[in-house]
């Protein structure tokens, strides 16, 4: 992600931002919207973040009504399509 001898413009700067959420590295996205005032950008690296929090919490739901005695199997359903629903919404940030 990196080159030497190459000017980081605001675009750049940008772009690379975009590079890490796609691979997951928020913290780094973080650090190269900081280099520019882009409101854009840093609202799509929040609703990354709200996203993710909401599909862990999405799976610990389904874990635990996996591990029930009496599944509730709409219930899990219903949490699953919910979850590739988030993870759709993630992909498509």
């Amino acid at each position: 992600m990196s080159q030497s001898g190459v000017e980081m413009t605001d675009k750049r700067y940008e772009m690379k931002a975009y590079g890490y959420l796609k691979l997951d590295k928020v913290k780094e996205a973080k650090e190269e919207a900081a280099h520019i005032q882009n409101q854009d950008l840093n609202q799509k690296i929040e609703a990354y973040e709200k996203t993710k929090k909401e599909i862990e919490a999405t799976k610990k739901q389904v874990e635990e009504e996996n591990k029930k005695d009496k599944k509730d199997e709409n219930k899990i359903k219903s949490l699953t399509d919910q979850q590739k629903k988030q993870e759709e919404l993630l992909k498509n940030l």
